[in-house]
């Protein structure tokens, strides 16, 4: 395979704007002064491939945006990652996406983060499977399930697999409390992937398993697929056909903000995978570059290149 495997993305992209608040003790419900306001890159589909592309992935953005300051920030740091946008649809008088995270106190204890109704809900089955036409066949892409429609997701994931896509699944948010899916429409979702990767606290409560290696090993002998799930300070547990599931925790370092560890994971994992690395061998690479994306505040600020995760090494 070729040292610069191509890598798609189909999901959130966004501007990040974190607040920062004076600590006003649990019981405050009034107003708030925020005395600082940092605007960033998210969305957790352009963080991953942020990561893929910082590795020497070829990475190309698949979504929609508007046409208003968010876009226009998106696509400049975009084009600063060499990351391609061809497949971008965009679309005049909708909001590009952008959340809200607010931070308070001198700790930076994080209060919430909010996604707002935007661009991406606007994609159709239409768009999503004209889009994967321009795709590169036998590649990689990462699906996110999160902002888009799941029945969209859906509609692009089959179309992407009549073209040998291989599709990694990003579950990013709670399907059936947060996006108000039923459970035979994120599984059949979940039926076209090479692999999946959800966030433990997405799907726990999905399937009422409440510990990490439990609830990867359901879900791959339910499924039969492989199965990776992240888990924060505890690392990931890989399940693959439902057999033993496999624990990769992550060293003990110092952490400044785990936001973006879990993308940062995706991405590296795709990059790995993509070079024909074994499913161990990727994911113990992965959970090397996650962690080091904790050194710093926001979600790319301390992503590694490839030189800094050989360095680490």
């Amino acid at each position: 395979m070729s040292d610069s495997p191509k890598i798609y993305g189909f999901g959130s992209a966004c501007v990040d704007y974190r607040i920062h608040v004076p600590d006003m003790g649990n019981g405050y419900t009034s107003k708030v002064l925020a005395d600082n306001i940092i605007e960033l890159g998210g969305g957790a589909c352009a963080n991953c491939l942020v990561q893929a592309a910082r590795l020497g992935a070829d990475c190309t953005y698949i979504g929609k945006l508007g046409d208003d300051h968010q876009a226009s920030s998106i696509l400049t740091l975009f084009s600063s990652e060499n990351i391609k946008t061809e497949l971008l649809k965009p679309e005049e008088g909708v909001i590009s996406p952008f959340n809200v995270a607010v931070y308070k106190g001198k700790d930076n204890l994080r209060v919430g983060g909010y996604l707002l109704p935007n661009s991406l809900k606007t994609i159709t089955n239409e768009d999503a499977q004209n889009l994967t036409e321009k795709m590169t066949k036998n590649s990689v892409v990462i699906v996110e399930i999160g902002e888009i429609p799941l029945g969209t997701v859906l509609a692009f994931s089959k179309a992407a697999l009549k073209r040998n896509i291989r599709i990694f699944i990003d579950v990013d948010l709670d399907p059936i409390k947060q996006l108000n899916s039923s459970i035979e429409l994120f599984e059949n979702i979940l039926n076209c992937a090479d692999t999946i990767i959800p966030n433990f606290e997405a799907v726990k409560d999905v399937y009422k398993v409440f510990d990490e290696a439990g609830l990867a090993t359901h879900i791959s002998k339910k499924l039969q697929k492989t199965v990776i799930v992240t888990a924060g300070k505890k690392g990931v547990y890989y399940c693959k056909n439902g057999k033993n599931p496999v624990n990769v925790p992550a060293d003990k370092i110092s952490i400044v903000d785990t936001v973006g560890a879990g993308d940062s994971f995706h991405g590296s994992f795709l990059y790995s995978i993509a070079l024909n690395n074994s499913l161990e061998k990727s994911v113990r690479f992965a959970v090397q570059c996650a962690q080091l994306t904790c050194r710093g505040f926001g979600a790319r600020t301390s992503m590694p290149y490839l030189a800094d995760v050989k360095k680490f090494l």
